[in-house]
């Protein structure tokens, strides 16, 4: 998670997400995290079919009774207001 995270924040965006790809996250708070950094990839790198491949982040929130309030808060925001990428 660390590697693609640095990845994202050097501009090498592509190489992080396939990363992401290949880990199985145990941990709930790994898992969001992850899911939330490949969202913003996604959109960061325009690819529009592999963001709505990852957009059940939002059925997971809905579904995870595990997940914190502050968590769930956080990335409903993600959803609705995408960051990372200047107009």
């Amino acid at each position: 998670m660390q590697l693609a995270a640095w990845f994202y924040h050097v501009g090498k965006a592509g190489r992080g997400a396939s990363a992401l790809l290949q880990v199985e996250y145990t941990d709930l708070r790994y898992n969001l995290d992850a899911k939330s950094l490949l969202l913003r990839t996604h959109f960061d790198l325009e690819e529009e079919e592999a963001l709505l491949a990852h957009a059940d982040v939002r059925q997971f929130v809905k579904r995870n009774k595990s997940l914190t309030d502050f968590q769930k808060k956080a990335t409903s925001n993600l959803i609705r207001f995408p960051s990372g990428r200047s107009s």
